[in-house]
């Protein structure tokens, strides 16, 4: 019988950007903070369906590539 293997490893939280993981999921949304040039200060970032691409709404407009106004 195969035993799974528990390790008893230290768990930390943190929130500093280097300890970010950028992946293909949440580049678009990275970059769109990084980014900061916010219409008003103000972003929302929206989550989307499976088989849309990635959008960012920055002030109204939209920020999707494939898409007009992206």
């Amino acid at each position: 019988m195969i035993r799974q293997l528990a390790f008893d490893l230290p768990a930390r939280e943190t929130f500093r950007r280097e300890d970010f993981f950028v992946s293909p999921a949440n580049a678009l949304a990275l970059a769109t903070l990084d980014g900061g040039d916010w219409p008003g200060g103000k972003l929302m970032l929206v989550g989307r369906r499976r088989q849309d691409p990635p959008c960012a709404h920055v002030g109204g407009r939209d920020r999707c590539p494939g898409r007009s106004g992206g």
